[in-house]
């Protein structure tokens, strides 16, 4: 924790007191069959389906025992595309259904997905005609099922590999398949033969793969995305009735009739067509918001899918006689309206377009989806406030991609050279190139999954050693007793004769982290150090930062809390020496009580402050809720998700963001060091998840609490990931 906590945050308290689209490419991946080369001597893994006539079946020969046939099938080792010492083989009968082997690969055990939407199936078989065979007529396919009665989505015969009699060869077949946007249920490969003669027309296999390929990113159609019917047919208004509220189309060719036509004709930028839509507010109202559910357009698009990235690109202008940028923003919801789960979203103040812009430009928004997911998504546009003569905001060309992604995420080792699997940055912010380098996806279909996983990446103390630092009055609980320092409380540990709570449960997408009373007492008090949390420290970190890493670095977060009084909560970074920093506080707040001075207090995290120590800030946070509104915010949930994000580049220049908004930045060098001086002493940089509680070093926080008010209290993690360039 900071050495200058108390410091920094009471001189806080007396003032509050007073971009093209982002390139997703596509990636194969292997998936897993069991048994592929049937190196097991059998048929592990694969089940039959026996046409039970005369001479039919499958099994498994070990070409080295064959050798001591009078008639081998085949030279050994085994030629062509064939594999390791075994293969399989496959009779059917003339006149009988037909012989197969299948294998459900979405339920092998191996951790492969079901079918995944656009994506690009390839199955590739080492099939054999041994040296006294004759050709048998067999196939391979891939099926939408559970076995080879579901529905077949390709097949490759094996006539088509130009074998003739006494081949003494494998050569390899390969069928492929590409999905649509909407598939269900399991992928099952299948390797058959329809009839043969069992003496002469056996059909051999070995060396089974099969790979995936997303093949994204692919549109999903959005209803009148132009808004060139002239009106708003496929969009739904949220309107506020406010003075002068409201969305409408206008022609842009009618409107240079006018004595002040917003914009040039043709629609400049990145409009496209004739028409435009036109949203405004009124300050003090809620959000004028128009918005589609794509999932139920009309258009064939499928609900939310599972391990993709969506893309969301608005084409957003400001007229030639807008005197103020309205506050307008973009967002990509889980649900069938706006009133559905926000999973992200992004304001115009990204764009930097001032006053008397007369253009258009792309505003773009993208979100990840985890392995369990259901429901619509729906797409809003909005603006908060606004004077509706010159703070109204234009759409046009509203654009959505889809892109699967392959294979499972991975945590990653940390380095360019040893990436993570997972998704890119959610805003595009500070361009293109970033490597993917630690993926902590909490939850138990990401890759922190459980305990033994936390404890693997994480620890449950700072870089110092100190788990109860003073001016926090929560100590932070180990999950178990290896795990904690001497004198560090654990879950399941019995202190005064009651064990300790969990502090920490894992659902399948996120993770919640809670507060809780220690030994049993019904009343938390900052100066007992009585209340335990779940913060936790990532075992990584990086050698440095800036010019001193070498690497442009993003760190994003996505969370999400609901507090109790005299809360605490931070995700920030330092190093491995503190002194007057260097230190960045990508979020910092606390749950103030400043009912004696002012009757305002911030109980449920409404406002924060985003801030480095020593460092070159922009934006100034004396006041916070001045600091905010300066980075555009009037109102900030906390129990909804928002996506924080640091950039740090190699040029020592940094900036801080919030849904994609920028609250916090330095011009000048930010060096990362003792002191942050271009003479200190390089320090490592540090990742630190605070959900902590109370202070008996800042007086607003020093208060007893009942420990009632901590139920229903917890911060909740989807997903922390750094990134390097």
């Amino acid at each position: 924790m900071k050495s200058n906590f108390c410091k920094r945050v009471c001189l806080i308290l007396e003032t509050v007191i007073c971009f093209s689209l982002l390139a997703i490419s596509a990636r194969a991946a292997t998936m897993p069959v069991v048994n592929s080369g049937f190196e097991t001597g059998d048929l592990t893994g694969w089940s039959t389906l026996a046409s039970t006539g005369y001479g039919t079946g499958t099994g498994v020969v070990n070409n080295v025992t064959d050798q001591s046939a009078t008639y081998p099938d085949f030279s050994n080792p085994l030629p062509g595309t064939a594999s390791g010492t075994y293969f399989g083989w496959i009779a059917g009968y003339e006149g009988h259904a037909a012989e197969v082997l299948y294998q459900d690969v979405s339920a092998n055990g191996q951790g492969n997905p079901t079918l995944q939407p656009n994506t690009t199936y390839t199955l590739t078989v080492a099939i054999g005609v041994g040296r006294y065979s004759t050709l048998n007529n067999g196939y391979i396919a891939l099926v939408n099922g559970t076995g080879p009665t579901g529905t077949v989505l390709a097949t490759a015969q094996v006539s088509t590999l130009g074998f003739s009699e006494y081949a003494n060869n494998f050569k390899d077949l390969t069928v492929t398949f590409t999905t649509g946007p909407t598939v269900s249920g399991d992928l099952t490969i299948e390797i058959a033969t329809a009839h043969g003669y069992p003496s002469t027309g056996d059909m051999f296999y070995d060396n089974v793969r099969l790979t995936s390929v997303a093949a994204g990113p692919y549109p999903v159609a959005v209803a009148n995305q132009g808004f060139e019917t002239g009106t708003m047919s496929g969009w739904s208004i949220v309107s506020t009735s406010g003075y002068g509220a409201g969305a409408s189309v206008i022609d842009d060719v009618t409107d240079q009739s006018n004595t002040y036509p917003r914009f040039a004709n043709p629609l400049p930028g990145t409009a496209a067509g004739t028409y435009y839509c036109s949203i405004t507010g009124y300050d003090g109202n809620p959000a004028e918001i128009v918005y589609q559910d794509v999932s139920a357009n009309g258009l064939g698009n499928g609900p939310l899918q599972p391990n993709t990235t969506y893309s969301l690109l608005v084409s957003v202008g400001i007229g030639r006689y807008s005197a103020v940028v309205n506050n307008a923003y973009i967002s990509l919801i889980n649900g069938t309206n706006s009133s559905g789960t926000v999973l992200a979203t992004t304001t115009v103040s990204t764009l930097g377009m001032g006053p008397y812009m007369g253009k258009f430009r792309d505003l773009l928004l993208t979100f990840t989806t985890g392995p369990s997911v259901s429901g619509d998504l729906t797409i809003a546009i909005g603006t908060t406030h606004g004077y509706p003569s010159t703070g109204f905001i234009a759409v046009d060309n509203v654009r959505l991609t889809a892109a699967p992604l392959t294979g499972a995420e991975t945590i990653g080792g940390g380095t360019i050279a040893t990436p993570a699997v997972g998704p890119q940055p959610t805003y595009g912010i500070d361009g293109t190139g970033f490597t993917l380098v630690k993926n902590w996806h909490f939850g138990t279909n990401g890759t922190i999954k459980n305990n033994t996983d936390l404890d693997a990446n994480f620890q449950f103390h700072d870089q110092f050693g100190t788990y109860h630092n003073p001016n926090v009055a929560a100590k932070i609980v180990a999950p178990d007793s290896a795990d904690a320092l001497s004198g560090q409380p654990y879950e399941g540990q019995v202190i005064s004769g009651v064990p300790v709570p969990t502090t920490r449960t894992f659902f399948s997408d996120y993770m919640q982290t809670y507060l809780v009373p220690l030994g049993g007492v019904t009343t938390v008090t900052p100066a007992s150090y009585n209340c335990g949390s779940g913060s936790f420290q990532a075992k990584f970190t990086l050698p440095n930062g800036g010019s001193l890493l070498g690497h442009d670095m993003i760190w994003e977060t996505r969370v999400r809390y609901v507090t109790p009084p005299y809360f605490y909560f931070a995700i920030w970074d330092s190093g491995n020496i503190w002194n007057k920093g260097a230190e960045m506080d990508l979020i910092e707040s606390f749950g103030y009580d400043n009912t004696p001075t002012g009757g305002n207090t911030n109980f449920q995290g409404l406002y924060w402050h985003s801030n480095t120590v020593s460092g070159t800030d922009q934006v100034t946070y004396n006041s916070w809720t001045d600091g905010m509104g300066a980075s555009g915010f009037a109102t900030y949930d906390p129990t909804q998700y928002h996506i924080w994000t640091m950039v740090y580049n190699k040029d020592n220049t940094y900036a801080l963001y919030v849904d994609g908004t920028k609250v916090q930045y330095g011009s000048g060098p930010y060096w990362w060091t003792v002191g942050a001086s271009s003479t200190g002493t390089p320090i490592n940089l540090s990742f630190i998840f605070d959900g902590s509680w109370g202070s008996n070093t800042i007086a607003s926080m020093d208060h007893p609490l009942a420990t009632s008010s901590l139920s229903g209290c917890y911060y909740e993690w989807n997903y922390s990931r750094v990134y390097l360039r």
